[in-house]
Order: structure tokens, then sequence, then C-alpha cells
């Protein structure tokens, strides 16, 4: 999901900088030596902006596929299942967690703080509201996530009823990844947000809007510490489930004479993968998210701050959307027909013509010759 982490956390960011800095004065008062591991510490954290900008590219590129897929989900009727109607659902918690992340820090990076007086014009809680679309994407996106694995798990234990469970379930999820988070989420209307000029900040945004008590981590940062708790706990349970029971249903399935039966478990079978490779991307923003609170003056924290958007970017928008096109061959062929520029599509036959001339294959001469009289007609 385009959703970053990175700017759930900009408060706390300035408390990690401080310590930072605090930790950089003490070395050289008191000369140690910098090992390995430090120099690519401080490397790391002197390409913040670098990464930033790298996880805009990753995301742009990220939401403008998600369009193109949904378009194509939408056009054709073969693709009207419940993993579909999840991958939309979890598609559009990265739109909104995407536009709340550009409006509370990546717009202020690209335009080096242009709109700072506009923003002070913004009352309290619009500020708020910026901060709630991160938070509640985050939330909604694992939750669509956990339903993405279970409609794989009930493929595997439920082939053929399958569509029917999940015309009920559907319905329920959709409430449920909608309105979970908002139990919590709404907490963020109750501070009082302020905007704090950062003229002297070297690779840093101009500005940034932290609650009034910005030295303290606030509510975000442990609400999103628990969503990732309960996050990794659900994936594990769902990863053994559905890998223990794939390995004693999938071969009755396969042994089956039905040829149609065979195409189906292929595709459920990249569909299970394309689910499992997701849910690892967002286990690892899980994993750090829940390292950063836990301990927020390591020593590491400040580069994994700098990196956070990079990561969080390719581990939810970017295997989101890119890994839909490789994982699934029909899926991509569809999408492949649907978005091919026209100008190769109309002179196919032609370039099919010239090779009729050097071809010994009679069925191929037959067929394209067919198929260039059609497109006379």
């Amino acid at each position: 999901m385009s959703f970053s982490i990175y700017k759930m956390h900009i408060a706390s960011k300035r408390f990690i900088d401080r310590f930072y800095i605090k930790m950089s004065n003490t070395n050289t008062t008191q000369p140690q030596e910098i090992t390995l591991y430090d120099q690519i510490l401080q490397l790391i954290v002197s390409l913040n902006s670098t990464f930033l900008y790298i996880s805009i590219v990753i995301n742009i590129t990220s939401l403008i596929i998600y369009i193109l897929e949904i378009i194509t989900i939408l056009k054709h009727k073969k693709f009207h299942t419940p993993f579909y109607w999840l991958f939309i659902i979890r598609a559009i918690t990265d739109f909104y967690s995407s536009f709340g992340s550009y409006a509370n820090t990546r717009l202020i990076v690209i335009t080096r703080g242009l709109p700072y007086k506009l923003y002070l014009t913004f009352p309290n809680w619009v500020f708020a509201f910026f901060y709630f679309l991160v938070l509640h994407g985050y939330g909604a996106n694992n939750l669509a996530t956990i339903f993405m694995m279970l409609t794989r798990l009930t493929a595997i234990m439920f082939l053929m009823k399958h569509d029917k469970i999940w015309k009920k379930l559907l319905p329920l999820s959709i409430i449920i990844i909608f309105g979970l988070p908002l139990l919590d989420s709404y907490i963020l209307f109750l501070d009082t947000y302020v905007i704090i000029p950062l003229p002297n900040e070297q690779n840093m945004t101009l500005f940034i809007i932290p609650p009034k008590e910005h030295d303290k981590p606030g509510p975000y940062l442990y609400i999103s510490f628990y969503y990732s708790i309960i996050f990794l706990v659900a994936c594990a349970i769902l990863n053994f489930a559905i890998l223990f029971i794939y390995k004693f249903v999938k071969k009755p399935v396969n042994q089956r004479s039905d040829g149609s039966t065979d195409n189906q478990t292929r595709i459920e079978r990249n569909l299970l993968i394309y689910a499992l490779s997701t849910l690892f991307g967002h286990a690892i923003i899980a994993i750090v998210t829940i390292f950063l609170y836990v301990c927020p003056t390591s020593h590491s924290t400040p580069a994994l701050f700098s990196m956070l958007p990079v990561v969080t970017d390719i581990g939810t928008s970017g295997l989101s959307s890119w890994l839909l096109l490789f994982i699934s061959e029909d899926f991509r062929n569809k999408f492949i027909k649907d978005w091919k520029p026209k100008y190769f599509s109309r002179n196919s036959p032609n370039n099919s013509s010239n090779i009729i001339s050097i071809s010994n294959n009679c069925h191929l001469n037959v067929r394209t010759v067919n198929n260039f009289v059609s497109s006379l007609n």
C-alpha cells in the first residue's frame, strides 16, 4: 500500500534525531572507534531524502498500475471473484493512505516547504485528518490482507463452495476492514497539532506537523504497534493453516481427470503464492514497527526511519500491484491485451504477413492470412 509508517512516526522522528545528535556529541567528547556498521548507519541517515524520493517514484508507479489493474478487473467478469474484490479494497486503502502521507510529509519534501503559509491557515482537524488517513489505511490494509489469505484458505478447503461462502462473507469483511480501525483511529482528532519550521535542517523537510507534545510518541505509534502484533499473530496462524491444509488437499484435487479443474487448481495456486508474498512484505513492515516502538533509542533506529519509506512502499503497494502481473498468467494476458498500444495491435497482421513468405508452417500461413483478410472486412 503505499502506506508509509514514516508519516505516522513523524512526531517521534524529532525525538530520535535529538538522541542521534546527542549520541554524536558524546562520541566527540569521548573519542571511540567508529566501526564499519556505524559508518553504514551514518551513510543511510545522510541519504534519507534520497530514500524518500525513491519511495515516491515507487509509490506513484504502483498507484498507476493499481488503476490499470482495477479497470481490467472491472472490465472482465471472470475476475469478479472475492479475491479480486478484496484486491480492489486493499488498493483503495493504499490510495487514501497515500493521500494522507503526501499531504502530511511528501508534498512538503517535494516542494521544499512551499505550502508552509498555506498550512498555517489550516484548522487542527485537517492535520488530524492527514494522520487519520495514514493510520486508518494501515489498519484497513492489514485487515484486507488477512481476508485475502482467508479466501485462499477457503479455496483450498472448500473449492466447490468457495464462491457461495464468500458471497455471504464479502459484505461482512468490507464492514470489518473499514469499520474496525475506526474504533481507535478517532483518537487522532483529540490531539492538538503544531507546525514546526526546520530552516536549518539538511536533507529533511522544511517543517513537520507533530502533535503539540511532539517529544512523546503519540497515540498513532502505539496503535500501529498493536496493529502490527495482531497482524503478525494472524499471519502466523493463517500461514501454518494454509500450508498444512494445502499439503493434504492439493494432491487429491490434481488427480482428477477434468482438465478444467486442474487449470483452476493452477490459478488458485498462483493466487496463493501472490497472497503469501504480499503478506511477507506486510509482515516485514510490522516487524520494523514493533522494533521502533520497543527500541525507540536504538543505535540503528535513525537509519531505519530513513529507509522506512522505501521499505513500506515496496512491501505494500509495490508488491501488491506489480507482483499480480508476474504471478497470475491469466490476469497478465488480459492486462496486456487491454492496455497494449493500439498501434501494435493494428500493425500486427502486417507484421505477420511479412513472415508468410519465409515460413514453412502451412498452418501458420493459413491462420495469418485469415486474420489479415478478416481485418480488411
